[in-house]
């Protein structure tokens, strides 16, 4: 049923606006027409994320919900991960403005790429750690789940601050950073706080959310890390495709901020 809804928006997208000349269609289908589509007034790419991530917290009680109902109570893992997505839930939507500065909505057309991650890919796949979890009846040990908590919010916090300085920056030039003015390269480019670090520093993060997510399940079965593999696969041909993007925008100022901050997402080898 998602697959096919996630067509039928696709086409109705790829029909309601004229492709660019030189795009074929499959590509133009698959990459989108439009950057941000509105309909009846409403920003589709900006709304196409409730769906998405409601969706998969929907999923996550429902299989708790099923683990109480068949073994008669949740384990403490399961507790992990339902609390997992309400504190990546509420941070995002405390601040959810910081979308307006990210890839997607910036330099990704909407077509079926995307619509199908919001309403197949995100839902469907970030829930997978769940079919393990459900039927997995031996708890997590007090030094297991305390060492995975910790393990999470130092993720959620590397991934949120990242994405919420860039906000800032851009939103209050001004504004401090970690108590500190921010510094530019070129007078144009954050090189302050974790973006003086590495240049996607916010894809490290979220991709080490993914993992706490996977390591609910324990180790014994590499299903569940399909996640974070598939995460990481996306999120570095993403960053090597912004990283080309940048390059043409800002030319020389983006040689001498890749001088500076020089690893991508993972400080000392990428």
């Amino acid at each position: 049923m998602a697959n096919a809804l996630a067509l039928a928006i696709s086409l109705w997208l790829y029909a309601r606006a004229p492709r660019a000349r030189g795009v074929s269609p499959p590509r133009a289908f698959w990459l989108g027409n439009e950057l941000n589509p509105t309909w009846l007034g409403v920003d589709v790419k900006m709304f196409m994320y409730q769906p998405s991530l409601i969706g998969v917290n929907l999923l996550v009680v429902a299989f708790a919900s099923a683990q109480r109902d068949l073994h008669g109570a949740i384990t403490p893992q399961m507790a992990c991960l339902l609390a997992f997505w309400w504190a990546y839930l509420f941070t995002h939507y405390v601040k959810e403005e910081f979308m307006l500065s990210t890839w997607d909505v910036l330099a990704e057309n909407f077509g079926f790429m995307l619509v199908w991650g919001d309403l197949v890919y995100v839902p469907f796949l970030y829930s997978l750690p769940c079919w393990w979890l459900v039927d997995q009846t031996k708890p997590f040990a007090t030094w297991q789940w305390a060492a995975l908590s910790a393990a999470f919010l130092v993720s959620l916090w590397v991934f949120r601050e990242a994405n919420w300085q860039k906000e800032r920056y851009k939103r209050t030039p001004g504004a401090t950073i970690w108590g500190k003015q921010p510094q530019l390269v070129g007078g144009r480019l954050l090189a302050s706080g974790f973006w003086g670090i590495g240049r996607k520093l916010n894809y490290t993060g979220e991709i080490a959310v993914y993992i706490c997510f996977a390591l609910t399940t324990g180790i014994e079965r590499p299903w569940p890390y399909l996640l974070p593999l598939s995460l990481f696969v996306l999120l570095a041909q993403r960053a090597a495709r912004d990283d080309r993007r940048c390059s043409e925008k800002y030319g020389a100022v983006w040689k001498d901020y890749c001088e500076r901050v020089r690893f991508r997402m993972i400080p000392f080898l990428y």
